[in-house]
């Protein structure tokens, strides 16, 4: 029995003559290293990771966000619709005064507020920990390890900023990857016992990297807690550092992105079928021969084939019956990242709006959760609102006490998504509301509630108007002549 070929080529190329050999069987050389190679799976952000790994590095956690549909959206489109309707701030003293709010929003509008917290909660559901850097003035900012706030006298009480004229210039997040805790607080006595009281933040970029921006801190800076406000809204056994959004995901996207990866290759090797060629004239090493001349090398690229006159013949195998069912798997993996996300299956699916699958009821469950993720993210939302209160850049006292208060309320602005029938009933509800406060309101206060102008003539109560044209009841009326005695009724009936 003859060699193998391949162990043959490999005996050759092992020998002293293996140059020559080698460059002068190029076509076998290719063969033996096609042979030995074997083509694996192109690696996902889980590649090397086992399923179910205790630990998920951060920058898998990176890729997935970027490049995984569904971790994207949990991470980004979530943040971005936590955001995207805003809120409002409502002085309770004075419930229907604007007051408050606009000098609040015009504060957050010159420090690009809304994007900077969609950019903050971005990186802190990507990782489950984020921080804002506040730019100060009035202070020493070459030195950021100074602090802003002190607790020698109470939990972040203030120090005078009065005279020094402090203002927060600058908002801007940086991501937990680029943050290192150098000192906690060690004063067991201290309300922040355990928490960092020194970060280290990256600032710059891998290219900022020269004597120069090493020398003045632009590369890794320290800073002093009071400087910046810490996100971490899923606090769990660690006592700073968040869950990342991720993590609950984690394997059942990994499932589902390398399943997509399977179904595509699938799709691309045997969605038009894969070609047999029949050449019942030819012996195997014509055959051979045929298949090393490149005429099969890229099948993709032709455009026709050609055949003989001896009853050769190609046929494309598999185009005669569903090649390729993945809807029950894909079903598999939404269900079980709609469990994870408390996301609705038809939200993540992304159906269209008007059909049932994508009815007003998931959008409806959809926002149920995003108001859940908003009560996480008001704390954070208040703290910079609070800040800007002691540097004055937002005026608001306590009437009662005469100090700056921190009694107001977050009003966050929902999206309305009624369907046309119910948004007819709404509209009959409040007229019918309307109308029934005319009972009691004169016409001119009903109109000035409603922001309409008052009319000449509009100080009357309808309800009492109507009131007074209601006829009184007769006690005295006659009784029917049947209850009357028999001679009063015929005196009443004998004519005069």
């Amino acid at each position: 029995m003859s060699e193998n070929p391949t162990r043959e080529l490999l005996r050759r190329m092992s020998t002293t003559d293996a140059p020559k050999n080698i460059t002068s069987t190029p076509d076998e050389l290719r063969m033996v290293l096609d042979s030995l190679t074997t083509r694996a799976a192109p690696t996902t952000f889980s590649a090397p990771m086992a399923w179910g790994q205790s630990e998920i590095p951060q920058s898998t956690m990176l890729f997935a966000s970027q490049r995984e549909p569904v971790v994207r959206w949990l991470v980004y489109w979530v943040a971005s619709d936590i955001f995207d309707n805003w809120f409002k701030v409502v002085d309770p003293e004075n419930r229907d005064s604007n007051d408050l709010d606009k000098a609040v929003q015009k504060v957050l509008t010159d420090l690009n507020a809304k994007q900077e917290f969609i950019r903050l909660f971005t990186f802190e559901r990507r990782y489950g920990t984020a921080v804002m850097l506040l730019g100060y003035t009035g202070f020493d900012n070459e030195t950021w390890k100074t602090p802003i706030y002190e607790t020698s006298i109470g939990l972040n009480s203030p120090q005078a900023f009065t005279g020094k004229q402090s203002k927060i210039l600058q908002i801007t997040p940086y991501p937990w990857s680029k943050i290192e805790v150098t000192k906690h607080d060690e004063e067991i006595s201290s309300f922040r016992f355990g928490l960092p009281d020194i970060y280290k933040i990256g600032r710059g970029t891998e290219n900022t990297t020269s004597p120069e921006d090493l020398a003045r801190g632009a590369v890794e800076t320290e800073v002093n807690w009071s400087r910046l406000i810490h996100a971490a809204t899923r606090l769990d056994e660690h006592r700073y550092e968040g869950e990342s959004v991720v993590v609950a995901v984690y394997d059942d996207a990994t499932g589902f992105r390398n399943m997509r990866w399977g179904e595509y290759e699938t799709i691309f090797r045997y969605g038009a079928g894969f070609p047999v060629f029949t050449f019942p004239w030819a012996t195997k090493e014509q055959i051979q021969a045929w298949i090393a001349a490149g005429n099969v090398s890229n099948l993709n690229a032709r455009g026709y084939f050609v055949a003989g006159e001896e009853g050769e013949t190609v046929e494309f195998i598999g185009t005669k019956g569903t090649a390729l069912t993945p809807g029950d798997y894909n079903a598999m993996a939404l269900e079980a990242l709609s469990m994870a996300t408390r996301i609705p299956k038809d939200v993540l699916r992304g159906a269209s709006a008007g059909t049932i699958s994508g009815s007003e009821v998931n959008e409806r469950a959809k926002y149920q959760m995003i108001s859940s993720e908003q009560s996480l993210v008001e704390p954070v939302v208040r703290e910079l609102i609070n800040r800007l209160m002691d540097t004055g850049q937002i005026q608001y006292r306590d009437k009662r006490r005469g100090d700056v208060s921190r009694d107001y309320e977050l009003v966050w602005n929902y999206p309305e998504i009624v369907n046309e029938k119910d948004r007819a009933t709404i509209d009959f509800l409040t007229e019918r509301k309307n109308t029934e406060k005319l009972n009691y309101m004169t016409v001119n206060e009903l109109r000035l509630e409603l922001g309409m102008a008052e009319v000449k003539g509009g100080e009357i109560v309808i309800g009492i108007e109507k009131q007074k044209k209601v006829q009184p009841f007769n006690q005295e009326r006659p009784e029917p002549p049947e209850r009357r005695g028999k001679e009063e009724a015929e005196r009443e009936a004998a004519p005069e």
